[in-house]
């Protein structure tokens, strides 16, 4: 089906006539992840995701068609136990036809209200790793990995060995809840710097920015690059390091302990540690992703090593 707009999704509680069409969707969605599944755990995945017991299931309409679904589970009546004041949604799947259209985005919308509206403190799903495209809408959508309730599905079925089938954990806090994300774990980011994984969508839900600490090693630089759509700012700790920017990168600078560094969105950057000590920093931004907007700019990445502007 081509669009050249999404039209309205309406997303209401299923009736009773609509039981079939609905375990038709979930069950197509659900068999196409065949290949990827242990041998003989596809039947009892499919009647475990069939079985609404104790759900509400909701259903999304795109111009009276069916063109998604949702199952949200209230406290207690998730299949596997959750954390006191949880609530659930499983059993997501959006017709073929209507990907891409806003149709998932409004079914988890509506799950969240209706858990708020109930007084749930959190979301809880689940979600296999070959589910990359789920995986990262519940990431845009403020949802954090919850390790701590991750499910072996092989095992709770009795068909595959420990660690043959485990789906991973995700979380979303109805709370305003403060979160301390402890230092060490880090990450690279595509314009070639080293990040150490702080405040982001991706560890604590941030929905408007993100904050992080870099390190360029002596004789490190980034890619020439710039960010479309956002701003960031970046306060020296230790070290000194070149800073070029500008169109053309016809600027240079040179950037130390204690200096704040303001970078408005699509202004080309480039910072380089030509020095003997590591680069240490504080980096925010009003995109909060882990991995930034970035627009590479290939063409101006030998600008600082053809001299001074």
């Amino acid at each position: 089906m081509t669009r050249t707009s999404s039209p309205p999704v309406a997303v209401r509680v299923a009736r009773p006539e609509e039981g079939a069409a609905v375990a038709a969707l979930l069950r197509d969605t659900y068999t196409s992840f065949a290949d990827e599944l242990p041998p003989d755990l596809l039947p009892a995945w499919l009647a475990d995701v069939l079985d609404p017991t104790g759900a509400t299931t909701l259903v999304a309409l795109v111009d009276d068609t069916l063109a998604g679904t949702a199952r949200l589970h209230l406290a207690g009546t998730y299949p596997v136990p959750l954390p006191a004041g949880s609530a659930g949604v499983r059993a997501v799947a959006v017709a073929p036809a209507f990907r891409r259209a806003g149709v998932a985005r409004a079914l988890m919308a509506a799950c969240t209200e209706r858990a708020r509206a109930a007084g749930a403190t959190a979301v809880h799903l689940h979600t296999a790793p070959f589910m990359a495209a789920a995986a990262a809408l519940y990431a845009s959508l403020g949802y954090r990995r919850d390790p701590a309730v991750d499910l072996d599905v092989g095992v709770r079925f009795g068909i595959a060995p420990a660690g043959a089938a485990v789906v991973a954990a995700y979380r979303k806090d109805l709370a305003p809840a403060c979160r301390i994300v402890r230092g060490g774990a880090g990450y690279a980011g595509r314009q070639g710097l080293a990040y150490s994984a702080g405040v982001s969508a991706q560890s604590v839900g941030a929905q408007g920015l993100c904050l992080h600490s870099l390190t360029i090693p002596p004789g490190g630089r980034a890619k020439a690059h710039r960010h479309e759509a956002h701003e960031s700012a970046i306060y020296g700790i230790s070290g000194h390091c070149e800073f070029w920017w500008g169109e053309g990168l016809a600027h240079r600078d040179e950037v130390g302990p204690g200096d704040f560094v303001y970078i408005p969105a699509g202004v080309p950057h480039l910072p380089i540690n030509r020095g003997d000590e590591p680069v240490h920093a504080v980096v925010a931004r009003t995109d909060p992703d882990e991995q930034e907007s970035v627009v590479l700019m290939p063409e101006l990445d030998d600008v600082p090593d053809r001299g001074a502007p």
